[in-house]
C-alpha cells in the first residue's frame, strides 16, 4: 500500500522478486534429478532449453549505467465516498532541497507444484532489507516536484533456519542492486508523471533484464489522490488496465480509506487486487527456444500506512499480498505444467 510518490519501494520489490525466484529453484529438482525419472523428461528438457539459451537471455533491456526514462499515463480514479467533515484536498507539500531516507524490509514465501517433478514444500526466503536516499531536486509552481533517489544498502538478512545456499545466491543477486538510482517527477496528487532509473555498471545480468518490468511496475504503484476535497472516512478507487509486470498484462484495482487524518499526517488502509488474463508471459530471462503460458493469476493484498503530505517517503507502512499463478512451459514441444503461490510482506519506515 503505497502512493505514487513513494514508486521507486515496489518498483524494487518486483526486481528483487525477479531475482528471488532463480534462488529458490535451487532448492528444487534439476535437470539432472529429472532424468533419472521418467514421468520427468518434458520438464528435464525445459531446463535444458533453458541451460542453452541463457547466453541469449541474458542481453539486458538496458546496460549497466545507461539510463532509461518513462512516461506513465494517469489511471482512472474514482471518489467513492467523501467522508466526513470537515474535508480538505489531499496535496502533496515538499520543499527543493529536502533529503530523507526510506527503510524497507521484504519477506517473502513461496511454495510450487512442478508437475510430473512434484512439490516444493514452501519455503520462507531470507528476509531483505533495503535503504534509499531521497533527495527532492526542485518544485514547481503548480506543486509538481522532481526527486532523486538512490539505492545505499542491500542486505539479505540470513537466520539460522534459512538453506546456506540460497541466502547466498540472494545476497549475490542483491550486491549488483546498491548503485541503482534514478528520479521521478510526481504532481502534487501523488501521480508519477515521468520515472528513470539508472543500473550500476557492474550490475549483473538478471538486474539488467528486470529493467523493463522496472519501469513497467510504475504504473501498478502510482496510487494518486483524489482531485475532490475528502474527509476521515473518504474512499476512492484505482483501476489500471493494461499494465504489464514482469512479462505479464494485468488489471490493478486499489482502494483506499481515510482512517485518520491529523492537519498534514493521515493514515490510509488499502487493499488491492490483481488478475490477468490467460497469455504469453514476455518476462526477463526466458529463453527464446521456451514458451511461458500464463492460465490463470490473481493477487490479493491488504495494508494499511502512515504519512506527512510534507514528505516525500511513508512515516511508516506494511503490505501483505498473496499471489497465486498457474502457467505451463513449452520447451522444444516438452510441456510441465507448474503451479505456484507467493506470500509478500512488505514494512516501510520513513525518516
Amino acid at each position: 500500500m503505497t502512493r505514487g510518490r513513494r514508486n521507486p519501494l515496489l518498483a524494487l520489490s518486483a526486481l528483487v522478486l525477479a531475482l528471488a525466484g532463480p534462488a529458490c529453484t535451487k532448492s528444487s529438482p534439476t535437470a539432472e534429478d529429472a532424468k533419472t525419472e521418467p514421468a520427468a523428461a518434458p520438464a528435464a528438457a525445459a531446463d535444458d532449453a533453458q541451460e542453452e539459451a541463457a547466453p541469449a537471455a541474458a542481453a539486458p533491456a538496458a546496460a549497466g549505467g545507461e539510463e532509461i526514462t518513462t512516461t506513465l499515463p494517469a489511471p482512472e480514479i474514482k471518489l467513492l465516498d467523501a467522508g466526513q467533515e470537515p474535508r480538505a484536498p489531499l496535496r502533496v507539500k515538499v520543499e527543493a532541497g529536502q533529503r530523507e531516507t526510506m527503510l524497507m524490509t521484504m519477506t517473502m514465501g513461496m511454495e510450487m507444484d512442478m508437475g510430473g517433478m512434484g512439490a516444493m514444500p514452501k519455503m520462507a526466503m531470507p528476509p531483505i532489507a533495503m535503504s534509499m536516499g531521497i533527495h527532492v531536486t526542485s518544485v514547481s509552481d503548480t506543486g509538481d516536484f522532481r526527486y532523486e533517489f538512490s539505492l545505499d544498502s542491500v542486505d539479505v538478512k540470513a537466520r539460522p533456519s534459512d538453506p546456506p545456499e540460497i541466502a547466498e545466491a540472494m545476497k549475490g543477486a542483491m550486491a549488483g542492486m546498491v548503485g541503482m538510482s534514478g528520479s521521478s517527477v510526481v504532481s502534487n496528487r501523488g501521480e508519477v508523471r515521468e520515472a528513470s532509473f539508472k543500473l550500476p555498471p557492474n550490475a549483473l545480468p538478471q538486474v539488467k533484464q528486470t529493467m523493463d518490468s522496472m519501469q513497467q511496475s510504475i504504473k501498478q504503484i502510482a496510487v494518486p489522490f483524489p482531485e475532490e476535497a475528502v474527509g476521515i472516512g473518504a474512499k476512492w478507487e484505482v483501476i489500471s488496465a493494461g499494465a504489464e509486470i514482469n512479462g505479464i498484462t494485468m488489471t490493478q484495482k486499489s482502494s483506499y480509506e481515510v482512517l485518520e487524518r491529523d492537519g498534514d499526517t493521515l493514515t490510509l488502509a488499502t487493499t488491492v487486487n490483481q488478475d490477468a488474463e490467460p497469455q504469453v508471459m514476455k518476462a526477463p530471462g526466458i529463453p527464446a527456444t521456451a514458451t511461458v503460458y500464463l492460465e490463470e493469476l490473481e493477487s490479493d493484498g491488504s495494508g494499511k500506512s502512515s504519512f506527512n503530505l510534507t514528505h516525500v517517503s511513508p512515516v511508516s507502512g506494511t503490505m501483505d499480498l498473496t499471489s497465486k499463478m498457474r502457467m505451463s512451459v513449452d520447451a522444444g514441444g516438452q510441456k510441465q505444467a507448474m503451479k505456484m503461490n507467493m506470500d509478500l510482506g512488505l514494512e516501510i519506515e520513513g525518516k
